[in-house]
């Protein structure tokens, strides 16, 4: 939760930058003559045909840079987050090598087998994820998993997937497996 309050924040600046970038590149021309012509009639400087035609072709030319500015800085804050994103990642522990016992398909009639499992996604936690899980899936067979809204369905297809710590437990995998993320079709 505090990763995407953190990037609402840097969502407003971002909208907030465009809505001052778009300001300024429309009204800075404008303001920039007036001040500049009239700190020179204040100073007593003439004010000839070629050096007004001058300064505001530069103006012109500057308007440009002026505006891309905020956009660039924009988008080396949403680079800075994504990289302590990328780096937060990569510090991470590496998966255990022997969560899992990868077997070869045909040596059991089994397909998935977890014996008392207990996972956790969080291993300093005192409550784990999931836990007192046995089940025996049948090669061929099919599955739903079913279950009221936090019961760890998720989390139990996760840990079959190698993404969650075991905690405890004994969890054999026959043959390779496929898994298909549900994404929604219609709205």
């Amino acid at each position: 939760m505090e990763l995407r309050t953190t990037e609402v924040g840097w969502l407003k600046k971002h909208v907030y930058t465009l809505a001052m970038t778009s300001f300024v590149f429309w009204g800075a021309p404008t303001f920039v003559s007036v001040v500049t012509f009239g700190s020179c009639m204040l100073m007593g400087i003439p004010l000839e045909s070629g050096k007004i035609l001058s300064a505001l072709a530069m103006f012109r030319i500057l308007q440009e840079p002026i505006y891309y500015l905020p956009d660039t800085i924009s988008m080396v804050a949403q680079t800075k987050v994504s990289l302590n994103r990328i780096a937060s990642f990569l510090h991470l522990d590496d998966l255990q090598p022997d969560v899992i016992e990868m077997l070869p398909r045909g040596i059991s009639d089994a397909a998935i087998e977890i014996i008392d499992g207990k996972f956790s996604w969080d291993l300093s936690s005192s409550s784990p994820t999931l836990k007192n899980i046995s089940s025996k899936v049948q090669q061929g067979m099919r599955v739903a998993l079913c279950g009221t809204v936090g019961s760890g369905k998720p989390s139990l297809l996760s840990y079959i997937l190698r993404e969650v710590p075991k905690i405890s437990g004994t969890v054999k995998l026959y043959g390779t497996k496929a898994y298909v993320a549900y994404t929604k079709w219609h709205d």
